[in-house]
C-alpha cells in the first residue's frame, strides 16, 4: 500500500467509516421484523457457528418472541450509539458488534441468512476492535477494506467451484431474472426478456466479466488505478442485481463507498511530505 492516510486523516476517516458500518447495522436491525421468527419450528433450527455448541434449550429460547424482541432492540441501540461515536468509544463498539453478531447468527440459524452477511459481521469487527489513534487506525482501515474485498472474491470463487458451466455457458442468468421477476416483482422485467431472447447472450457475457472482476477484487487493495475501475463496477453490479434479480445488498454498496473511495475512506493517494 502506498496511499494510506497519515496520522490524523487516518483517524478522521475511521471516525466516518465507524458510523458508517454501525450505522448500516442500525438500520439493518431495525428495518428487519424478527417476529416471523418467534416459536420457529425446532426442526427447521440450523444452528450456525458458535451455536452449534449451545444446548438446544438454550437455542430454542433464542427464537421466542420475547428474546427476540429485546434482541432486536438492544442491538438497535447499541448499534446508534456505537454509530454516533459515544464514549467509552471501544467497549460500545465490542458491544455493539458482539449484539449484531448473535442477531446475525440467529437470523442465520434459521435459514434466512445469505455468504454476504459474514462480510457485514467481519467488517464491524475489525472497526470495533480499532483504538482511535495511529496505527491502529490506519491497520483498522486496511483490514476492513481487505476483508471486503476478499468476500467479493470469495463469492465469486464459490460460483466458479459450483457452477462453472452456468457462468460462461448456456442462459442460466437469463433464467434466473425471469424468475425472479416473477416471484419477486410485478413480472414486467420478465415479459420483456421474454419477448427479445437474444438479451440472453449479453446477460450470460455480464455474468462471466462481471466473476472475473469479483475474483480480481482483492487487487483494488492496492492499485489505485484498478480500484478507479473496480469501484463503479461494483456499484453497478449491486444496482444491477436489485433491478433483474431483486436482490438488493445495499449494506455492501455502502461499505465499498466509505472504504475505497478517496472522499472518505484511507484508500487515497498520499500528499508529498
Amino acid at each position: 500500500m502506498t496511499d494510506l492516510p497519515r496520522d490524523d486523516e487516518g483517524v478522521r476517516t475511521l471516525r466516518v467509516v465507524r458510523a458508517a458500518v454501525f450505522g448500516v447495522w442500525c438500520v439493518t436491525v431495525v428495518a428487519t421484523d424478527l417476529r416471523a421468527l418467534a416459536d420457529y419450528p425446532a426442526v427447521l433450527i440450523d444452528p450456525a457457528g458458535p451455536f452449534g455448541w449451545l444446548p438446544d434449550a438454550w437455542i430454542a429460547a433464542c427464537f421466542r418472541a420475547p428474546v427476540l424482541l429485546g434482541l432486536r432492540v438492544a442491538t438497535g441501540v447499541l448499534c446508534a450509539l456505537a454509530a454516533a461515536g459515544l464514549r467509552p468509544l471501544r467497549p460500545l463498539g465490542l458491544a455493539a458488534a458482539a449484539a449484531a453478531t448473535v442477531y446475525a447468527l440467529v437470523v442465520e440459524s434459521s435459514g434466512h441468512a445469505c455468504h454476504l452477511q459474514v462480510q457485514l459481521v467481519l467488517v464491524m469487527w475489525a472497526i470495533a476492535v480499532a483504538q482511535p489513534r495511529q496505527p491502529a487506525a490506519d491497520t483498522a482501515l486496511t483490514t476492513a477494506a481487505a476483508v471486503l474485498l476478499l468476500g467479493y472474491a470469495c463469492s465469486a470463487a464459490y460460483r466458479v467451484a459450483h457452477h462453472p458451466l452456468a457462468i460462461v455457458a448456456g442462459d442460466a442468468l437469463y433464467w434466473l431474472a425471469v424468475k425472479r421477476s416473477v416471484a419477486e416483482g410485478s413480472g414486467a422485467l420478465a415479459e420483456l426478456l421474454l419477448a427479445h431472447r437474444w438479451t440472453a447472450a449479453p446477460l450470460q457475457l455480464a455474468l462471466a466479466v462481471a466473476t472475473g472482476l469479483e475474483l480480481a477484487a482483492p487487487l483494488a487493495l492496492g492499485s489505485p488505478r484498478f480500484r478507479r475501475v473496480w469501484v463503479p463496477f461494483a456499484l453497478l453490479f449491486h444496482a444491477v442485481n436489485a433491478v433483474f434479480l431483486h436482490i438488493v445488498f445495499w449494506q455492501q454498496a455502502v461499505l465499498v463507498v466509505v472504504l475505497l473511495t478517496p472522499t472518505v475512506s484511507f484508500v487515497r493517494r498520499r500528499r508529498a511530505p
